[in-house]
């Protein structure tokens, strides 16, 4: 069961990145540097989220210097597998050119699905998303204990990263938007929301009771 939620986590999850991509309005922070290196090297959004996932992982691991750090590469490979699901193969090209209204749902509805996706994963207890040990890593370095101030430098860095390659791709900003930074801000006050909703209805981690 605790498996079969942690999949579960990598379907829901890819499902939030692509509806919020599709919406137009801004993608997540790392999620518009997927993006435009996808279009940038003409490669399926999966493979490039692999790209960006794995190498920030091997920062981390030489940050680190702790090979333990490698099981990270299950969430990585699965939420890429998941991302060329919906985007190639579920979805298609059917949730492009779409009214004002219905792509505001995408985006509300994209960060819903995001963040239940992220909590199962979380609540299952095994290796979850490396951007989180990114941000230890760098307060480690910087020898600060302010989690707010640098997430939010990690996520605009990001932000900053995605329209250098959305430009270099030539589509401009890409999927970098005002939703970009609003989900940069509110990201993970609506996750930690969705954990405490979602503890009492699926398998917690018993040292996360």
């Amino acid at each position: 069961m605790r498996i079969a939620q942690y999949v579960l986590g990598f379907f829901v999850t890819a499902a939030g990145v692509v509806f919020i991509i599709r919406s137009g309005l801004g993608a997540g922070p790392w999620d518009t540097v997927t993006y435009n290196l996808h279009a940038l090297a003409n490669i399926t959004l999966g493979n490039a989220s692999f790209i960006v996932n794995a190498t920030v992982l091997a920062v981390v691991i030489l940050g680190r210097k702790k090979l333990r750090f490698i099981f990270a590469l299950v969430p990585i490979f699965g939420i890429s597998l998941m991302l060329d699901l919906w985007d190639i193969v579920l979805l298609g090209g059917r949730l492009m050119d779409n009214p004002l209204v219905l792509n505001a749902a995408l985006y509300g509805g994209g960060i819903f699905v995001l963040t239940t996706g992220l909590s199962l994963i979380i609540l299952s207890g095994y290796p979850a998303m490396v951007f989180d040990e990114l941000m230890l890593l760098i307060m480690d370095l910087v020898k600060t204990k302010s989690v707010l101030l640098v997430r939010l430098g990690v996520e605009l860095f990001a932000i900053a990263l995605g329209s250098v390659l959305g430009y270099a791709a030539s589509i401009g900003f890409g999927a970098v938007n005002w939703g970009s930074f609003f989900i940069a801000i509110f990201i993970a006050p609506a996750l930690a929301w969705q954990l405490k909703t979602m503890k009492g209805m699926f398998y917690v981690k018993a040292d996360e009771m």
